[in-house]
């Protein structure tokens, strides 16, 4: 996606437990450092939350954001259950510190109100990889013209629900990328 000034996409790493909570709409807040390429971030912003390691994505508008001096008070402004319905207030500022040590606190805390489109997005999706016709051969990858899209509800095995169509991307391997 292109970026423009009127709506800029980013792409940040998220782990695996904060973005099942994200793709099914229970996390609203994510807190983040307050980094230097993150001061500009605004509302009407669209966010690209990665599973590291994985081409697993879900995209989120940016609804709000507000910065706070340390992560304890961003907490208490924001809500625990918002931040993360799954834990108590003292695991999640233990887990956030574990993250994030009090170097990076010092920054500042971002709380950025989040929430999943409402029109369905078309999802990206690769073509198997086509099988190999013998021993000693290489499978080889579709090109990007013969992907197809697909736009049916996506199943996220840990949560064990339906999402809304197009809420989680699943693009394709790092392998058969461009």
């Amino acid at each position: 996606m292109t970026e423009t000034a009127a709506a800029r996409v980013r792409e940040l790493n998220l782990y695996r437990r904060y973005f099942e909570l994200v793709a099914a709409g229970q996390k609203t807040i994510e807190v983040r450092v307050k980094y230097p390429h993150l001061e500009d971030l605004a509302a009407g912003d669209s966010i690209r939350f990665r599973i590291k390691g994985t081409d697993e994505t879900c995209d989120v508008l940016v609804k709000r954001v507000t910065e706070y001096k340390s992560f304890e008070e961003l907490l208490d402004g924001e809500g625990p259950l918002n931040v993360n319905p799954a834990s108590s207030r003292e695991q999640q500022l233990a887990n956030i510190r574990d993250i994030y040590p009090a170097e990076k606190e010092a920054l500042g805390a971002l709380a950025i109100e989040i929430e999943l489109p409402q029109m369905v997005s078309r999802c990206r999706i690769a073509a198997p990889l086509s099988r190999s016709s013998g021993p000693g051969t290489t499978p080889t990858s579709t090109p990007p013209e013969a992907r197809r899209s697909v736009t049916e509800s996506t199943w996220l095995p840990k949560l064990d629900r339906r999402l809304p169509k197009g809420h989680i991307r699943r693009g394709t391997a790092p392998s058969c990328q461009r």
